[in-house]
């Protein structure tokens, strides 16, 4: 997509009316299904035969790992995050004998099937609450190359075990990492971008190119894809998740905090997962002592709806990296220290457009 095509995309994402989703890249035409894989040494009409014999499938389940992030830029910590398994139910201490606790929101159906992440989603969102641009900013067609950039390094990291702290977490980096997609919308909180993601990815198919869409004009119930979005997100974000300011009513979201929490994990069917900010005890500890405050969360930790990345899938360094430093070290003039905390694409290109030096 050339840079006039972008600046049009993100225009449209950019006005408060729009309610849908803006693609900006994918790793092949029918993300997020799984890429298909073509026989090798058959004959097209060998193929053919072979699929009419093919009893048929299962309904598809597809399980998208959503990064909703401000990508500021995107750092290493961003890289890491994006690129983290599917973790198993949380065990944290009186978390599961806690879950009687009475709450508006402990009703929720316990996500008890640990299925893993078939697919990727780097998101940006024209509306984040409490992150207004600054001066000296990236602009958004800036951060959607960016994203760009972050994606193809995820490709890059698919089945391999990482050496370096540069390259991806020391675990197993799994196939749906190379099945991602870069995208936009604009609303500020995961319950309305769970909303609008599943409203969209339910009413369109991928035709020939990833940024051409075309709505399913007669699905077939019983073919359409069980679709389940997991949002990853930061222990700050986890804070803000159960601030009732944030939440005004809404047609299909609810009328207040409650109601929406009820639409994201009962209707919807998404979860969250937590990276740990901090690489600190006191990091740690503070996390938990919220999640024992608010009974709400305490339940929904305890249902699995609520889980935490697993010790070691992201570093200690990459942890302790954000946006807000390299931005810092590019203002001071310290850019080799900036380049250090992002990907080789993404510092490239952060220098070469002079980002962050206002």
């Amino acid at each position: 997509m050339d840079i006039n095509h972008l600046s049009a995309a993100l225009a449209r994402v950019s006005d408060p009316s729009f309610d849908s989703v803006e693609l900006f890249y994918a790793s092949h035409p029918g993300w997020p299904a799984v890429k298909p894989v073509p026989a090798v040494g058959k004959s097209e009409a060998a193929r053919e035969e072979d699929e009419g014999k093919t009893p048929p499938r299962k309904r598809q389940r597809i399980h998208i790992a959503v990064f909703d992030s401000s990508f500021n830029p995107p750092t290493r910590a961003h890289l890491a995050i994006s690129l983290t398994s599917y973790p198993p139910r949380t065990s944290l201490p009186s978390i599961t004998s806690s879950a009687a606790t009475t709450t508006s929101t402990s009703t929720c159906t316990s996500a008890n099937v640990d299925e893993p992440y078939t697919a990727r989603l780097l998101l940006l969102s024209a509306r984040n609450v409490d992150k207004t641009p600054k001066p000296g900013d990236a602009t958004f067609v800036q951060r959607i190359e960016m994203m760009r950039l972050q994606a193809l390094d995820m490709e890059e990291n698919v089945g391999v075990t990482a050496t370096s702290a540069e390259a991806a977490p020391a675990a197993m980096v799994d196939d749906s990492a190379g099945n991602v997609a870069v995208a936009a919308l604009n609303h500020p909180t995961f319950v309305g971008k769970s909303d609008i993601l599943l409203r969209w990815l339910r009413r369109q198919r991928f035709t020939s190119s990833p940024s051409t869409l075309q709505q399913d004009s007669a699905p077939a119930a019983e073919q359409d894809p069980e679709i389940r979005l997991t949002f990853l997100i930061g222990t700050d974000t986890l804070l803000r998740l159960f601030i009732p300011k944030y939440y005004t009513p809404a047609p299909r979201l609810g009328r207040d905090m409650d109601a929406h929490l009820r639409k994201l994990f009962q209707e919807d069917g998404s979860d969250i997962v937590v990276a740990h900010r901090g690489a600190s005890r006191q990091a740690r500890e503070e996390e938990e002592r919220f999640v024992f405050s608010q009974p709400a969360c305490r339940d929904l930790v305890a249902s699995g709806k609520i889980r935490f990345v697993q010790e070691g899938e992201v570093g200690e360094a990459e942890r302790e990296m954000s946006s807000t430093r390299v931005r810092r070290a590019l203002l001071d003039g310290r850019e080799a220290e900036a380049r250090l905390l992002m990907g080789k694409r993404v510092g490239e290109y952060v220098v070469k457009e002079g980002l962050y030096r206002v």
